[in-house]
This record gives C-alpha cells, structure tokens and sequence, in this order.
C-alpha cells in the first residue's frame, strides 16, 4: 500500500475511533444513569418482596418486565435470580449495601388515593406534595408499569436518589404503590465524570493526532501533485533545453494535422540536426556540448516565435511546427533566418564555437497528407541537406524521393553483388613523367548490372559508406587487387588501392591489410593505399596511428585529390605519405594558363619539398603531358595513357614490348 493510501486509512480508523470516544463520552453519563436506574429497580424487587413477606399490602405488586437490558444489568451487578436474602426492615441501609451503586434509604406504600399506607426508613417522599412525585406515581398506577423517578439531593450533605415505583393490584385493578427510594453512592457521580473526562481528554488527543495525520497527508498530497506535475514535465519536456520532447511531439503532430485538415490550411514542419555535433563534444567535452544545445534551443525558439512550436527530439534533433504556411519564399526566408541564426558564435568556458545547422522542410498537405509521410519527407530533405554541404537547407521535392528510392535500390542490389560477386576492378596505368615507363596501376572498382546498367563508382561508394556496406567492399578491392598484382610478371609494378576514410576508423583496417598482402604473397612495397582528405574529419591522432602501423607494414600511402578538400598543411608533416595526387580539376585547366597553373606548380614545389613522389591524375593530351613534364610531375595517370581495363596483364605485355621495340 502506497504511504497516501495508508496514511488515509489510518485517518479514516482515527476519524472513527474519535468519533466514538466522543460518542461514548457524550452517552456516558447517561448510560451510568441508566445502569444506576436498573440496578435501582433489581435493589427495589428483592425490597419489596421483603416487604410483601412482613405486610400485609393493599395489593400485589406487579411483577417487572425482565428485558434483555435487565438481564445484562443482572449480570454485570452479579445479582441471581434467586429468593431474596432476609433484611432487617429496621436497617434498610445494611441491604446489599456492598453490590449495587445505591442502598435502601426507605420505603412508603400509598394508596390508589395517595394516602400514605405504611413508611419505613427515612424516606424523602412521604406524601404527594411534590407535583411530580405525584405525578409519577400517578402515571406508574395508570399504566400498572414500574418506573423510576429521579430525586435530587435535598440537602448539601444529603446523596442523590432514585425512586422506584412498583405498581399494586388486586383483582385487575389499581390498588396504590409503593415508593421505594435508593440512596446513590458518590462513586456514581465519580465514574460519569471520569468517564466524560476520560472521554473528552481522548477526543482532545485523537483530534490533535488526526489534525497532525491530516496535515502530513496535505503536505505527502502536495509533494504527490508535485511529484506527478513533475513526472508530466519530465514526460513531455526535455530536461536540458525546456522545450517539449519526442513524446509531446508525436502526441502533438497528428493532432496538428488533424486540425488543418479539417479547416483546411497549410503548415510547416522543419527537422533540423545540429552539424558536426559530435565533434564539438570530443573537442570541448559534453558540458560544452549541453550549452551549445540548450543555446541553439534558445535562438530557435525567439527566431521562430511564440506562434511556433520548437521540440528537441534526442541528441542534436529538433523539429519546429509551424503555425502556417503563406507560400515557399517565406518558408525558404525562414530556414535561411534559422540558419543565420547560428553564425553567431556560443562562448563556452572561454571558447568560441560556432554550431551550424541543416534544416529539411516540408509542408501540410503539399509534401505529406499525414504526420508519418510529412515527417518522414521533412527528413528527407534534411538528409539532402546534409549531404549537400550542411550550413543549409532543403525543401522537399518529389525527386528527393525519388532519389532515395534509388539509393535504397543501389544498396539492396550492392549487398546482393558483393555476395555473388558481380562488381570487378579495373586496372588504369600509371607511368614515368619523364620515361613514359609504366610504373603501375590504379585499381577502380566497376559494377555493370544486369537490369540497371553501368552504375557509377560514385554512387554506389557513396551508398557503401552510408549504409556501412564499405568494410565488405574495400576488403573485396584490396584482396582482388593484390591478388592479381602478385600475378604480374615484373614485381617493380605498384598497385594502388583507395581507402575510404570510413574504413579508417575500423581497428581492425592494419590486421585486414596484414592477412591481404600474406595471402596474395604480395610485396607490400608494391601496395601503395590512396587516401582522401576525408579523413581528417575524424580523430587525427587515431588517423595518424593507423597510418603509421599500416606504413611499417611496408605498403606506400598516397594523398589522393589534393588541394579539394578541407585539410590543413599541417597534415603533410604529421602522417606518413609517400605520394601526393593533383586532382583532375586541376590538371584539365594546367595547360592554359590560368590559376590552375600556379595550383599545380604549388603542389609539385611541395611535394618535393617534403621528398614525396607527385602523382598527376586526368592526362588527356599531349600538351598537358608537356606541361607537367615542364613542371617536373614524376608520375602521370590519364585516358592518354590508357583508360581502365579489366585485363591489365595484356596492357603490361603490351606496353613492355613498346619499350623494348623503342630501345631497339
């Protein structure tokens, strides 16, 4: 039982206890006189019968009417029926004295006229002068019924009485009555006042215990309505920002779309992630990371209004609906005031952070005529957004969808392909700058479907990396790759494989590589791993610690497209590279004369200076070859050399028997 429940009961017991003290103190002293009346009438019968056995009487004295109270007083008084004891008339105060609350004081028989027949004792009424003696015994002989009439002290010094009246008859009528007076004892008196203190000091202490018991059970109600008004705070609302949570949310929405829908109006709903958050809780710590939330709370609810509803869902997610819709301009001016919103930077603990934010919109009924497919599309553009570049925003279009119909097929039909093996590597050959000596390949995943056609490398690297199919994918690359490499016949041909940054970030990328190069037999100078500057987005130190153990493995690390990226130059000097890679960006413009001039002449100056091999990705002619050549490229890698192919050993003979034709 919960402490409200018993504390109730036990007032409710206390209550009742209360309230039958009070009771039995309010009836006691009448109960004592009633008990005094009866136990005066049994004094009274065995009296008269003495009396009856020493008189001669007018007439018979009527016989009491023995109830059920009588017998409870017979008991509780010890008396028996049973004949009476012999008294000595003369002394009526000896009687019983010892069992009953009162003694005989005396006696007096009257007859049916009032006139005194015979007196003993020192009774009080000895005549009918009193108006209610009188009275009584009037009545005691009209209705041939014993009664008791109650007679006061007449005296300061004289005891309290009762007066018992006992009916005589004689041939069925009234003859007179006899007066038989008892003496109370003070002890009487004693008990009904013990009784009524004892009743009322016991009232007094109840009422104060329950008074005290009703006070803990308002202040555990009050903590209880507290409590519950709490629970429903902490239900609906995040404790950290304030505004309402998931589960208001989805109570909220559907009621949301319930209403437009039946008065026929237009609403927005926005989700929006906080970009990057997990990096400003590994950089600034979690207290950092919960400020930075509770802030872009803030800043969401004053830009959105009172009028809207902003909710954090979990983590970095919140969503906003808002009231209406006037049309996509002002929706669009709105996700653009939201994102302005948090270039403002957030001091925390002396640091400033700027948290930016990707917004996906979606309005009722256009996008969604419910509140699953209306969120669900907000998402989606949020995800577009996201991938977009982040800082931004996206409102849905059925293309998006489209688009994601497409990617959910690209990965059931990848997941399917790597199982059953239905992608291959093709190999693109890499040659001296200066010799025009093949140097290598790079190998480059394809996939050619049988319903769906070519599919781009792109497209379906970037489906991998997000639905974490790329593990399976790189080991497949990386085992195929070596594999065939350790077949050539000239061990100086280098095989370059791309490394996700995703695959990175797996522990066990260093033994996978390991396990590859032992069981090709592969030379692991001859395995150069290109990476992106995608990598540095996670935990450099972790970056540059599996780069070093996957480097004293042997195998060459390559900056793949760089100057694309968002990496620092820092980079170069902290990670063990042996080759950068000039983006194709950069190579188709080099020859023209433009600033992509001077970005290649940068990257080529750099790489020699930090004694790295510079690689030129996307040679198509002959004046970039010149060019590059000029600029003093080592390596050269483009369609002018040869495009990918699946059969890189009739490419290597090919290509050997040129240059032995050539020395010739």
């Amino acid at each position: 039982m919960s402490r409200i429940g018993f504390a109730g009961s036990f007032v409710l017991f206390l209550s009742a206890f209360a309230l039958a003290v009070v009771a039995s103190a309010l009836l006691a002293p009448g109960i004592v006189q009633q008990l005094s009346s009866l136990d005066a009438r049994l004094l009274a019968r065995d009296w008269v019968v003495s009396i009856k056995s020493q008189f001669d009487l007018p007439g018979e004295p009527i016989e009491f009417e023995v109830s059920l109270m009588d017998r409870l007083a017979a008991t509780m008084l010890q008396q028996k029926d049973s004949e009476p004891s012999e008294v000595n008339l003369f002394r009526p105060l000896e009687f019983q004295s010892l069992e009953h609350f009162g003694n005989i004081r005396g006696y007096a028989v009257f007859t049916k006229f009032g006139e005194l027949f015979i007196a003993g004792g020192t009774p009080q009424m000895r005549d009918m002068s009193n108006v209610n003696f009188a009275k009584a015994a009037q009545d005691a002989m009209r209705h041939q019924k014993s009664m008791v009439f109650s007679r006061g002290a007449v005296g300061n010094k004289d005891k309290p009485s009762l007066i018992v009246l006992i009916p005589l008859q004689r041939f069925g009528a009234s003859r007179g009555v006899i007066s038989v007076e008892v003496e109370r004892h003070h002890i009487e008196d004693v008990m009904e006042r013990g009784v009524q203190f004892t009743g009322l000091v016991t009232a007094i202490l109840l009422a104060v215990l329950s008074a005290i018991v009703m006070i803990t059970l308002f202040y555990w109600g009050r903590q209880r309505r507290l409590a519950e008004r709490e629970a429903i705070r902490l239900a609906f609302y995040d404790p950290l920002t304030g505004l309402p949570n998931r589960r208001r949310f989805h109570k909220d929405l559907p009621q949301r779309v319930a209403l437009a829908a039946a008065q026929k109006l237009q609403f927005g709903l926005l989700s929006i992630d906080v970009d990057k958050f997990k990096q400003i809780n590994d950089l600034y710590g979690h207290g950092a990371g919960d400020l930075v939330l509770m802030e872009i709370g803030k800043r969401l609810h004053e830009q959105v209004g009172t009028k809207n509803d902003v909710y954090r869902l979990s983590g970095d997610e919140f969503v906003v609906i808002l009231d209406h819709v006037f049309s996509s301009t002002d929706l669009a001016a709105l996700c653009t005031k939201l994102v302005d919103a948090m270039k403002l930077s957030i001091e925390v603990e002396m640091s400033h952070i700027v948290a930016s934010i990707s917004i996906g919109a979606a309005v009722f009924p256009l996008h969604g005529d419910d509140d699953r497919q209306l969120l669900k599309r907000s998402d989606l553009a949020l995800y577009h957004a996201k991938d977009a570049g982040r800082a931004g925003f996206t409102i849905y279009t059925p293309q998006l969808e489209e688009e994601q119909n497409r990617k959910a097929l690209i990965e059931r039909e990848l997941r399917i392909a790597l199982e059953v093996g239905g992608l291959e590597l093709h190999y693109q050959p890499q040659v001296c700058a200066m010799t025009g000596r093949l140097m290598g390949f790079e190998a480059l995943a394809r996939w050619c479907h049988p319903k769906l056609g070519n599919i781009s490398p792109d497209e379906f690297v970037s489906v991998a990396e997000q639905s974490g199919l790329i593990h399976v994918l790189g080991e497949w690359a990386l085992a195929t790759a070596c594999k065939e490499a350790a077949t050539w016949e000239y061990d100086d041909l280098t095989i370059a494989v791309n490394l996700s940054p995703l695959q990175l970030r797996d522990a066990q990328i260093v033994n996978c590589v390991r396990r590859v190069l032992a069981e090709s037999r592969l030379s692991p100078h001859r395995l150069e791993l290109e990476i992106t500057e995608g990598v540095f987005v996670f935990d450099t130190a972790q970056v540059r610690h599996t780069l070093d153990e996957l480097r004293a493995l042997g195998v060459g690390i390559a900056m793949d497209d760089f100057g694309t990226g968002y990496s620092s130059l820092n980079y170069l000097t902290r990670i063990p590279l042996t080759k950068l890679k000039i983006d194709r960006s950069f190579v188709s413009n080099f020859h023209l004369g433009k600033a992509d001039d001077a970005v290649v002449h940068c990257v080529i100056g750099l790489s020699k200076s930090l004694r790295l091999s510079v690689v030129a990705e996307g040679v198509e002619n002959e004046s970039q070859l010149q060019a590059l050549q000029l600029a003093g490229c080592d390596i050269l890698q483009g369609y002018y050399f040869g495009r990918p192919t699946n059969t890189p050993k009739a490419f290597i003979v090919a290509a050997y028997s040129q240059s032995i034709m050539a020395a010739g």
